[in-house]
């Protein structure tokens, strides 16, 4: 099965540097196949008979033996992509504001009501099953619709990736 997983917060401002090609070869170690990264900030493609769950330990494992950290960990079918990108009800705009906010666990139903209650001034945003879809049409960088604040609000880690990201991590 291809798997894509998403860590959270690496080769950001300095922090928990990780090198790419190195961490490539780690996983094909670990006996993955077929491993592919995009950028640096933590898009991984794989391929594996193992589980979700079990990837995720592997790869937490690794992270904290090798480098010696610990980040939030999302592993994906990657034939998920298709239906997150397809449920966005924002397709319609500039795709350059479009972003994804995938979370890690469900939400309680009682963060998610206060969650689908919160408006933001010139800030578009719709929680579908494990997806907050965004439309920022000042950009992300001035949005308060961040990760941060998703994952406050929802009581869950979250990873958040732009269209562009999203559609290449169709062809990892």
């Amino acid at each position: 099965m291809r798997y894509i997983v998403l860590l959270r917060g690496v080769n950001v401002a300095g922090k928990h540097k990780l090198p790419m090609a190195e961490f490539r070869a780690q996983l094909e170690q670990a006996g993955y196949a077929s491993v592919k990264s995009y950028i640096q900030s933590g898009n991984i493609g794989l391929d594996t008979k193992d589980n979700a769950d079990k990837i995720k330990l592997k790869i937490e494992e690794i992270l904290l033996n090798t480098y010696g950290y610990e980040v939030p960990v999302l592993v994906l079918l990657q034939s998920s992509l298709p239906v997150i990108l397809e449920a966005n009800p924002f397709l319609d705009h500039d795709p350059k504001f479009l972003h994804f906010t995938l979370l890690h666990d469900f939400p309680s139903s009682k963060s998610l009501d206060e969650f689908n209650g919160i408006r933001i001034e010139g800030e578009y945003v719709s929680c579908i099953e494990s997806c907050v879809h965004l439309y920022l049409p000042n950009g992300y960088g001035r949005a308060k619709l961040v990760n941060g604040f998703i994952e406050r609000k929802l009581k869950v880690s979250a990873s958040t990736r732009n269209y562009k990201t999203m559609l290449k991590l169709l062809d990892l």
